[in-house]
């Protein structure tokens, strides 16, 4: 589909290049060759599939899919083999190069639609930055004609001559008989919504930086911001803290004054357990016993 989508391109700008009739007959030669060779590597590797599936002896329904993975197949290399045939096609005419030019500005145009960039010939196709697209949207609007411009007699003449009339006296750009035609295409048409999208997330942003800028002055503006007050309210906390360590320490004093007076209690010596047990004993009145 996107080959059918170049040859459509293709025969869109056979007058815009001015292209021989050679070189036509070369563009739709190449198609015709893409479009056979497609056709018969799918139907030959559909049947490759059926014969494998039918000589192995599987079910219907495995042999029917063996037969349309080998139409996948053969379609592919098909299409390859169908497209390196079409650029050998093109090379045999003897201006060739003035007709790959046509199908690589085709290409990228059509790549360009998509949002890819391709930086030389042979290098893989990548993603375009934003800034890339609006330059691309830019080009597109003003109809990529930067040299010269063809007036209705079939005379080429340059960009500062479409500017001036002929008193030679200059004229605005929109005022002007020989302003470039702009060529709208899909990707004109696709990237215009992009671009309002992109300024309406500016704004947005901007809302946003403003709104957050707004609460940081009212924040600022309620914060205590009287050094002394900070300066005072650590010193408390420094007191506090003092107070609190000093008091327990006092407390660990004591609770080692009190055990060891516990322990001291303690007999230690069988006289002192005697001298202990002797003062301990009372009658009932409460009376110590000898």
């Amino acid at each position: 589909m996107a080959n059918n989508k170049l040859h459509v391109r293709l025969n869109e700008r056979v007058e815009e290049y001015k292209l021989t009739p050679e070189e036509v007959a070369a563009i739709d030669k190449a198609r015709g060759q893409l479009s056979s060779y497609t056709t018969f590597g799918g139907f030959a590797g559909a049947a490759v599939g059926a014969f494998l599936g039918v000589r192995r002896r599987f079910s219907p329904w495995a042999s029917f899919a063996l037969a349309g993975g080998g139409f996948l197949i053969g379609t592919q290399m098909g299409l390859v083999s169908g497209a390196l045939a079409g650029v050998n096609t093109i090379k045999t005419l003897p201006n060739s190069e003035h007709l790959m030019n046509l199908v690589r500005d085709v290409q990228n145009e059509i790549l360009a639609e998509k949002g890819f960039k391709r930086d030389s010939p042979t290098s893989p196709p990548r993603r375009m930055s934003p800034a890339e697209r609006e330059s691309e949207l830019r080009n597109y609007q003003h109809g990529n004609q930067l040299g010269k411009k063809q007036d209705e007699n079939g005379e080429f003449m340059s960009e500062d001559d479409s500017l001036t009339d002929n008193s030679g006296i200059e004229r605005p750009f929109e005022e002007t008989d020989a302003a470039p035609r702009r060529r709208v295409t899909g990707y004109t048409q696709r990237q215009q919504p992009e671009t309002e999208a992109g300024q309406e997330e500016d704004e947005s942003n901007a809302n946003y930086d403003g709104r957050r800028g707004a609460w940081e002055k009212i924040r600022s503006e309620n914060l205590p911001n009287d050094r002394p007050t900070w300066a005072k309210l650590r010193e408390q906390a420094h007191k506090q803290k003092a107070g609190q360590e000093s008091s327990g320490a006092a407390q660990d004093n004591d609770t080692m004054t009190s055990t060891q007076l516990q322990s001291d209690s303690i007999p230690r010596t069988r006289e002192e357990m005697e001298q202990v047990s002797q003062r301990s004993r009372k009658n009932k009145y409460g009376d110590p016993v000898d």
